[in-house]
């Protein structure tokens, strides 16, 4: 058993923290201890009965303990180092199967064969004895945090981060083990080599208790994402003033934040909400399409296609998350229309330590995004002639036009809304543009005439209740019956027998991206102003 071939290969190879269970002593280097302190040379006898420690001399009680240490080190129960665990339930007696469940570890010198220690040797074993919870507890959140997919990426991040904190401590026992094996390792020796390993392990062991608690707590969105990283940063902020605690957190939370920063570059430089797991704090409602804009009065496309998840901002990107929102909507238009964007500023990529760098880099970004949008808007899409057009031909200031329009088109507009010519009304607007000074306007081919089934009263009675109707519970009651019974009241005739100049107005066609600023909600109050200065001349 104390071949020098043994060492690090040895260490690796016992892995009792996968599954959360504790290894039996049998299959650990905690057999060891049932060596005879008078014969080392001869190899222990397995089937022999453990002794007590208390029977042996000072030195061999010191050296077995010293052997089982190395083995409770690495979470392995051995004869006389025993291990009490039960699993740890969320307040109020509830479990959750989205959180890393954590187990309550203790470890503690055999009550039987342990009671005649040396006093010495028992209080650096008992001082010992922490670590070796704290790493049986580290391990099991890792593989609790990293066995499922559904976890979400933050959360295997930081399974990942914290798995590389616990090979680092791997090393340091397999450093000692090697000590151990030449014959150079005492107790206290051993104390004095995981002073910095109890201050990591006990850090460590509270960040996995709070990532494991916001885990388990509210609903499953809320324990991951940013929410997960928001959780991890204010257990950081009960450790400012300790140094090594500071590192470990600043690390861990570079680590668990890449996969945000993953979303938050495509989402800035793209305009995509990759997010399979519900954990970016910009959600994305795939439901609504920009084709509405156009067509449907109560459409909200713009506001709702993506939107801000409040609990999954990490605390890092708060106060520029709603530039992030209106930046990677930007982007998205752009793309949508085809602009090339390859010369965009950097997005931040990785958890700055320094106040203001996210600030800086995400409101460059969203300058550039938003000049070229406007770029696209005002130059290529020719918004300001579009928005002249609206007014020429809905807010009657194109006066020789609308004059020549309604010389043509009177006729037919005093019939009823079934006995009218559609194609006669084309014709007439068709032609009063080219008699007019509207032939020179670029859209005016974006103008048609309409027919609605209902004059302008009831119109505006509709938009009242519709807009009364969509009020959340409660806000909109009275005022929605008072819409209701004032529809009731004035329900409008048949559509065959409403009078053509009441159902007539102009359409104006839009299209994208245009429709984000023009849509059918503004068009139509363009139309409501228009029937309006339509019955006053």
């Amino acid at each position: 058993d104390r071949s020098p071939s043994r060492g690090l290969g040895d260490v690796y190879k016992r892995q009792p923290l996968a599954s959360g269970i504790l290894a039996p002593a049998s299959c650990a280097v905690g057999a060891r201890g049932n060596v005879d302190a008078a014969s080392t040379s001869a190899p222990p006898d397995a089937t022999a009965p453990p002794i007590s420690l208390g029977s042996l001399p000072h030195d061999a009680q010191e050296q077995v303990l010293v052997d089982e240490m190395l083995s409770a080190l690495l979470g392995i129960e051995t004869a006389h180092i025993v291990c009490s665990t039960h699993r740890v339930g969320r307040p109020g007696g509830g479990s959750s199967s989205h959180a890393p469940a954590l187990r309550d570890v203790r470890f503690s010198l055999h009550p039987t064969l342990c009671p005649d220690v040396d006093p010495a040797l028992a209080e650096l074993t008992a001082r010992l004895l922490p670590l070796c919870a704290q790493y049986v507890r580290a391990g099991h959140f890792v593989h609790a945090a990293t066995s499922e997919l559904g976890r979400g990426l933050v959360s295997h991040a930081l399974g990942a981060a914290v798995r590389e904190l616990l090979r680092e401590y791997l090393v340091l026992v397999a450093q000692l083990e090697e000590a151990s094996l030449d014959g150079e390792l005492t107790l206290q020796q051993l104390w004095w080599h995981c002073q910095p390993a109890v201050r990591t392990l006990a850090t460590l062991d509270r960040l996995c208790v709070c990532a494991a608690d916001a885990a388990a707590s509210g609903t499953r969105a809320d324990g991951r994402g940013g929410a997960l990283l928001s959780a991890i940063n204010a257990e950081r902020a009960r450790h400012v003033g300790t140094a090594h605690a500071e590192l470990l957190f600043a690390h861990v939370l570079e680590r668990a934040s890449e996969p945000i920063f993953a979303m938050l570059g495509a989402w800035l430089t793209r305009g995509r909400v990759s997010d399979p797991y519900g954990e970016f704090f910009v959600a994305q409602n795939e439901q609504l399409s920009r084709s509405g804009l156009q067509t449907d009065f109560n459409d909200r496309y713009w506001q709702l296609r993506f939107t801000l998840r409040d609990a999954q901002v990490p605390p890092f990107l708060r106060a520029v998350a709603h530039k992030v929102l209106a930046a990677g909507k930007y982007v998205h238009v752009l793309r949508e229309c085809g602009v090339p964007l390859g010369d965009l500023p950097p997005p931040p990529s990785k958890l700055s330590q320094h106040d203001g760098q996210h600030d800086a880099a995400v409101s460059l970004l969203h300058a550039h995004v938003s000049q070229r949008l406007l770029a696209l808007l005002f130059n290529e899409c020719a918004l300001l002639p579009a928005l002249r057009s609206i007014k020429h031909y809905l807010l009657l200031d194109q006066g020789d036009f609308f004059v020549h329009f309604l010389d043509l088109a009177e006729p037919e507009l005093l019939k009823d809304v079934d006995e009218i010519a559609r194609g006669k009304l084309s014709s007439c607007l068709e032609l009063a543009l080219r008699s007019s000074t509207a032939a020179v306007d670029p859209n005016r081919n974006r103008l048609s005439c309409k027919l609605l089934p209902y004059n302008l009263t009831n119109q505006l009675l509709r938009i009242i209740h519709v807009s009364a109707s969509a009020a959340p519970d409660g806000a909109g009651a009275d005022a929605a019956a008072a819409a209701a019974a004032a529809a009731a009241a004035a329900e409008p005739p048949a559509a065959s027998r409403v009078p053509g100049l009441d159902a007539f107005t102009f359409e104006f066609a839009v299209e994208w991206p245009l429709s984000i600023i023009i849509s059918r909600f503004s068009l139509v109050k363009y139309q409501l102003l228009f029937r309006h200065l339509f019955h006053c001349k």
